[in-house]
């Protein structure tokens, strides 16, 4: 099929439907054959892959110094860190961490944390 010719701007005229548009279904008796028969068969396509000659490629180079992440770290970071117990006190419930959210984590992740790890992360 032909394309419609373009106006000068380069947009299709008006009365000319764009080939994507969707039209209804003429009925038997309108067709006057006993199928139905579509007006205009609407096509569909996908995008093209993009070839190769245009797949963009790393560059090996060095990081020019303005855009350099300089790390002044001064002092210990850890030094402030409040030491953990290596015998936690049992499980009391505070917040919203409840008992029920508690056994909850310890079913649905067996075996991820030793036991002394999980009394441990339950103390925090």
């Amino acid at each position: 099929m032909p394309r419609p010719p373009r106006q000068s701007d380069g947009r299709r005229p008006a009365h000319i439907p764009h080939p994507h548009t969707v039209f209804p279904l003429e009925t038997a008796e309108a067709a006057g054959a006993e199928t139905l028969v579509a007006k205009i068969k609407g096509v569909q396509t996908k995008k093209k892959y993009k070839p190769v000659a245009q797949k963009v490629r790393s560059v090996v180079a060095s990081c020019p110094d303005d855009f350099r992440i300089e790390r002044k770290i001064i002092g210990d970071p850890l030094a402030s860190m409040p030491k953990l117990d290596p015998n936690p006190a049992p499980f009391r419930p505070q917040g919203r961490y409840t008992e029920e959210r508690m056994l909850q984590l310890d079913r649905e992740h067996p075996g991820f944390l030793t036991e002394a790890e999980r009394r441990i992360m339950h103390d925090l």
